[in-house]
């Protein structure tokens, strides 16, 4: 959880928490060397209790995810996330009436798909069936007040990069194409200019797509930025955690957008989703926060951010966004119509294979809610 000090609160041991809005509640996860603690806060109060696996348990269970979703094999996907929604939701642990569960999760548990648990007593239902998932960086800030909405430049920008360098550039051998990527800004950008034609809505593709273009266009503010490219998740240094840009430096060679560039950065947006690999991968460190270039986007001013857990597929990626942006550009708050269209993903689809349709399970529970 964040350090109060550092945020500018001044806790006392005797100060009442404010009591949380009805429907909401939030979970605090956290490991020492010995126990894994939970803490539940909801508008009945606040209690803690010590869960039943140990940090080596839940490190065990944790490479069993890792490996799944390395192999890309749902089905042993689903066997580690039901294990995981016995050991992380205990019976008693969530309200009936929550809609709206916010979620602390340190270290290596944040690398686990909330959605894609199972309810507590509804074993074949999931979480993200009945309730918005959000993640956050610590249950409470006494200092933090709502910021107040900004006028924007943008209604919508779109950055896309289908990684198409010389045959005979070394990005070549690094990153495979994403013939979708370009098609998927593009689509995204007819949704947002039916909903309303005076937006203003820009692309940056080819040479536009450049590092100080989109910086300037951030300084501007926009409703939402929507990122369609590769990204680059490093675990040992986090600020070199990077999305591969369109735009090629002099020598025709790939440039980057880091998260270390980003975080420096000062502006205001609404969304930003990051369509692309590995953006929440972050170092499995206690007390670090979120991890990931979604980390970066919330520092610099995004109110909240979509980002992946794992690699996604292109095709499915820009399906899968199109659809939370049909929601979205309808009115629906993000983080319901996240979860709106993962649910979505889970209906069954007539004349899909049964392996389609469980990556298509994977493709939902690779998306995460964040929010300031």
């Amino acid at each position: 959880m964040r350090d109060a000090k550092a945020a500018g609160a001044s806790p006392t041991l005797d100060a009442p928490w404010p009591t949380l809005p009805g429907g909401i509640t939030q979970l605090s996860y956290a490991l020492d060397t010995q126990h894994v603690y939970l803490w539940v806060r909801d508008a009945s109060g606040i209690r803690a209790t010590i869960l039943a696996a140990t940090p080596a348990s839940i490190d065990h269970d944790l490479k069993t995810l890792a490996g799944a979703i390395r192999k890309r094999d749902p089905q042993q996907l689903d066997v580690i996330l039901a294990h995981l929604s016995t050991v992380l939701l205990p019976a008693g642990a969530l309200d009936n009436d929550a809609k709206v569960l916010e979620i602390v999760a340190e270290g290596g548990i944040a690398e686990i798909p909330f959605a894609g648990l199972n309810s507590p007593g509804e074993p074949a239902r999931r979480l993200a069936e009945s309730r918005s998932i959000e993640m956050i960086g610590s249950l409470f800030d006494a200092q933090a007040r709502p910021r107040p909405k900004q006028s924007h430049a943008l209604g919508f920008l779109a950055l896309a990069n289908e990684a198409r360098p010389r045959a005979d550039a070394p990005a070549s051998q690094v990153f495979p194409v994403l013939p979708a990527a370009n098609a998927e800004a593009r689509a995204i950008e007819v949704l947002f200019r039916r909903q309303d034609p005076a937006a203003q809505v820009r692309l940056l593709l080819g040479a536009e797509g450049s590092a100080s273009n989109l910086k300037k266009a951030w300084q501007q503010g926009a409703d939402v930025i929507h990122f369609a490219t590769h990204g680059l998740a490093d675990l040992r240094q986090p600020q070199a955690s990077s999305l591969l840009l369109p735009a090629l430096d002099a020598a025709g060679n790939p440039t980057y957008l880091t998260a270390g560039q980003v975080q420096e950065w000062r502006g205001d947006a609404n969304l930003v989703f990051l369509s692309a690999c590995d953006t929440a991968v972050g170092p499995s460190r206690f007390a670090e926060g979120l991890p990931g270039l979604q980390r970066a986007f919330l520092r610099a001013g995004s109110r909240a951010v979509i980002a992946t857990l794992w690699p996604v597929e292109d095709i499915y990626a820009g399906s899968f966004a199109a659809d939370f942006y049909r929601l979205y550009v309808g009115g629906m708050q993000a983080s319901l119509a996240l979860s709106e269209t993962q649910r979505a993903w889970l209906a069954p689809i007539a004349g899909l294979s049964v392996r389609e349709q469980a990556y298509r399970r994977m493709t939902a529970w690779a998306h995460a809610f964040y929010s300031e």
